[in-house]
């Protein structure tokens, strides 16, 4: 099976509509350094406008058939936290052959990770504490959901302008239906123990990690952005988190599950819905 790069990809863009099987009108976007493109695991996702309408098009680096049930499964899932992809399979010539693309409608915002440092560096507290609010909602969503979204970082997760929270890239979503598909996540977002694992649990450490992140921001805003925002865990992060959490048992519970032996976090759902912050 043939693999692209990306810079074959981006090149196959800028030939524009003749390299596509179906689209017309696409338009990659640029800034001063070329095409806006992000480079992921299994492809990239440029910003682009098809027939008028801004889209986040994502290329895939090789054609996998299981993309097929995977985007079935997302168009039937009914989830106010999904942006509605549209899959075209051999779509976007490469030279030699067709590649898959996905088409997912543009969500404006900024990332989670931005606006957690832009209020942290603006001294917003009451606008972190909405930050909190509402990613504590995202997790209980997806904890009582059926279908985990298996990547979840704050690269993933969309602050709109109305401060509610979307989640993009979702190819690694895990579904009951779905075979296992051998995705690893991202580090640092995934507990040095899951492997492979492929289950309802793979969203467990990310979430735990982001909460206790925004929690411990929230209670003390002196604390050290190098060290403990939502990082990888070092060996600074726990003795400075810690004491804020002395006397909040939930809190606790998951900043130790960062630590713990297993990704699987004994009642997360309870932790986040009685959050004590």
């Amino acid at each position: 099976m043939p693999k692209f790069s990306t810079r074959e990809i981006l090149e196959s863009l800028c030939f524009g509509d003749s390299m596509f099987r179906t689209l017309s009108n696409v338009e990659p976007l640029t800034d001063s350094r070329g095409i806006r493109f992000v480079a992921g695991r299994e492809g990239i996702v440029v910003a682009a406008e098809v027939e008028g309408k801004r889209v986040a098009l994502k290329c895939y680096t090789r054609p996998n058939s299981a993309n097929v049930s995977l985007f079935s499964l997302l168009d039937s899932i009914d989830s106010p936290l999904l942006a509605k992809p549209q899959f075209l399979p051999q779509e976007l010539w490469m030279g030699n052959c067709y590649t898959d693309i996905t088409l997912y409608p543009w969500i404006e915002g900024e990332t989670l990770e931005w606006t957690m440092r832009y209020l942290l560096h603006n001294h917003f507290r009451e606008r972190l504490a909405d930050l909190l609010g509402e990613f504590r909602k995202v997790a209980l969503q997806l904890l009582e959901a059926e279908w985990r979204h298996g990547d979840l970082k704050p690269e993933n997760i969309i602050v709109t302008p109305d401060g509610s929270l979307r989640l993009i890239d979702c190819d690694s979503i895990y579904h009951p239906t779905l075979p296992s598909r051998g995705h690893t996540g991202t580090p640092p977002f995934v507990h040095r123990s899951r492997g492979d694992a492929y289950d309802s649990h793979i969203d467990d450490y990310s979430i735990a990690l982001i909460i206790t992140s925004l929690a411990a921001h929230l209670l003390d805003q002196t604390l050290p952005a190098d060290k403990t925002l939502i990082t990888l865990p070092s060996e600074g992060f726990y003795p400075i988190v810690a004491p804020l959490f002395d006397e909040r048992p939930h809190l606790k519970a998951l900043l130790d599950a960062l630590y713990s032996s297993d990704y699987k976090i004994d009642q997360l759902h309870n932790h986040i819905l009685n959050l004590d912050v």
